[in-house]
C-alpha cells in the first residue's frame, strides 16, 4: 500500500538498520529519505517521490538523473533502474555505493538495504553466485528479502539441465547467460 508524502512528512536523511523492512513494493518516503538542502533539488525530489508512489519509474528516473544525489537518494535511483530493467546501470550505481574502490569486497559500513540491492542487481545481471556471496556477507540480514532472493536462485537452479545443475551445486559454476526471473519487484527502498 502506498502512502502519500507531503513536505512535512519528510524526515532528515538517516541510515537505519533497525527499521522493519516494508512489504515488497511498499513505498515509505518518510523513513529513509529526506528533504535535500537545496530547494530546487527538493522540488524535483518531491516530484520523483510522487512518480514512484504512482509506480511511474521511468519518469522518476528522468527526474533523478538531473539531480546531484546523496547516497540515500542514489539508492532510490538504483531501485528505479532495477524496476525499469536498466540492470547494468543499476549494478554500476550499487557497486559505487557498496564496493570498496579497487576491490571486490563490500565496505563493512554499507547499509543492509544497499547490500540487498547490489545483490539483486548482480543476480539480475546474470551472476547468481555473486548474489549469494553478497547475501552471505550481510551481517544484519533482512530475512524476508534475503530469503526471497535465495528462494529465487534455488528455483532457478532446479530448472538447469542435469550437468549444469551439478556444476552449480558443486562449485557455483554459473552457466553462460544465467538469468534468474524474480516473482516480485526488485529492490528495497530502505
Amino acid at each position: 500500500m502506498l502512502q502519500k508524502a507531503d513536505s512535512q512528512d519528510l524526515l532528515p536523511l538517516t541510515w537505519s538498520h533497525s527499521a522493519k523492512q516494508p512489504a515488497v513494493g511498499d513505498w515509505r518516503p518518510n523513513s529513509f529519505y529526506g528533504r535535500p538542502k537545496n530547494e530546487e533539488l527538493g522540488a524535483d525530489w518531491k516530484k520523483a517521490i510522487r512518480c514512484i508512489e504512482s509506480r511511474d519509474y521511468h519518469h522518476a528516473l528522468s527526474l533523478l538523473r538531473k539531480m546531484t544525489l546523496a547516497p540515500q537518494q542514489r539508492n532510490v535511483l538504483g531501485v528505479c533502474l532495477l524496476r525499469t530493467g536498466a540492470i547494468a546501470e543499476a549494478v554500476s550505481v550499487f557497486k559505487s555505493l557498496c564496493v570498496a574502490s579497487g576491490t571486490t569486497w563490500i565496505r563493512p559500513e554499507t547499509p543492509t538495504c544497499l547490500q540487498i540491492n547490489f545483490a539483486t542487481a548482480v543476480l539480475l545481471n546474470g551472476s547468481p553466485a555473486r548474489c549469494l556471496e553478497v547475501l552471505a556477507g550481510i551481517s544484519n540480514p533482512q530475512p524476508a528479502m534475503c530469503q526471497m532472493l535465495r528462494d529465487e536462485i534455488q528455483a532457478w537452479s532446479k530448472g538447469l539441465p542435469l550437468w549444469k545443475r551439478i556444476d552449480w551445486w558443486i562449485g557455483h559454476v554459473e552457466p553462460q547467460n544465467s538469468r534468474v526471473q524474480l516473482a516480485f519487484e526488485p529492490g528495497v527502498w530502505e
